[in-house]
């Protein structure tokens, strides 16, 4: 009888520590790819003010579209301009800092231009100024295909993530064994989100008669969450 009890003893034991929870580590990792840009979008547009509205509005279509004839002219295509916003509205800003009982209106108009010659993005910021533009919203830089670059920096996460948790488990004095699970984590802080990965661009223009325009590499980033088993 001792002995059954015995036997029965270590059968639950061995069932108790089949159903424990393992330990386990859950670390972050990060993948960086740099990547060069191949495609610039810029914004540029055009406002008028007028004590009359419709002469607002008149002034800026007539200014936005010589803009967009100088672009057709100069080679972009018109399936890479797209409106940005148009607005129309009474301009208080005006009455303060003429001091004038009189209202003015300001209208404004204002548009993407995207384009993949990079070398002469220069050229249509000048192009645009001399057509009749006077507002840019800025410059952004970005890639059409970055699937190679998410992959690899998928890769890199993942190696980041292990690195780190091989340093923990040796500062805790256990060993590492193996993934359980992995999730993609967020992203953030960009202009431009290619199929969920982070693509980011500096730019240097300087607004002078000549427009320099320098691209930087574009950065793809990729974050994973890692579980990892914990072993004596």
């Amino acid at each position: 009888m001792r002995k059954v009890m015995i036997c029965a003893l270590a059968l639950m034991l061995a069932c108790v520590c089949a159903l424990a929870e393992p330990v386990t580590l859950t670390v972050n990792g990060t993948g960086v790819v740099s990547m060069d840009p191949d495609t610039a979008t810029i914004v540029v547009g055009v406002r008028q003010t007028s004590p009359d509205v419709a002469e607002a509005q008149a002034a800026v279509s007539a200014k936005m579209q010589a803009v967009i004839d100088a672009l057709l002219e100069a080679g972009i295509s018109r399936e890479n301009l797209h409106t940005s916003h148009i607005n129309l509205y009474e301009d208080y800003s005006y009455d303060s800092t003429y001091r004038t009982d009189e209202p003015h209106y300001a209208a404004s108009n204002s548009i993407y231009v995207a384009f993949d010659d990079l070398d002469n993005a220069g050229k249509y910021i000048d192009l645009v100024f001399s057509a009749g533009a006077n507002t840019f919203e800025g410059i952004s830089f970005s890639a059409k295909d970055t699937k190679k670059e998410q992959n690899c920096a998928l890769e890199l996460a993942v190696e980041d993530a292990r690195a780190k948790a091989e340093v923990l488990a040796a500062a805790a004095g256990m060993k590492l064994g193996g993934v359980l699970s992995i999730r993609e984590g967020s992203y953030g802080g960009g202009s431009y989100i290619a199929n969920g990965l982070y693509a980011k661009a500096e730019e240097s223009v300087a607004m002078d008669a000549a427009t320099p325009v320098m691209a930087d590499k574009l950065q793809v980033t990729a974050s994973v969450s890692v579980d990892f088993e914990m072993v004596e």
